[in-house]
């Protein structure tokens, strides 16, 4: 068939027809999802816990480093403990 028959002029257009339909479709997604919230899993939370330390046996540089990792995982996971 000639490329500028009556029946590839209409496959074209119906093609084109197609595209812009579903890239309407796809423009119109991302407004479906406002005023929604994402959970974020975090499994840091999981594997890792608050560290305990004995402030007898452990020096001050220990108890800091611990306080600081016990706040961070406080800061990111709450109390999930």
């Amino acid at each position: 068939m000639p490329m500028n028959s009556p029946h590839n002029a209409w496959t074209l257009s119906a093609r084109l027809t197609r595209h812009a339909a579903l890239l309407l479709l796809m423009m119109t997604l991302p407004g479906c999802l406002i005023g929604t919230t994402a959970t974020v899993s975090d499994s840091g939370c999981i594997i890792f816990n608050p560290i305990f330390y004995s402030s007898q046996d452990d020096t001050p540089e220990t108890i800091a480093a611990v306080r600081s990792h016990n706040a961070a995982w406080h800061a990111t996971c709450g109390d999930s403990e």
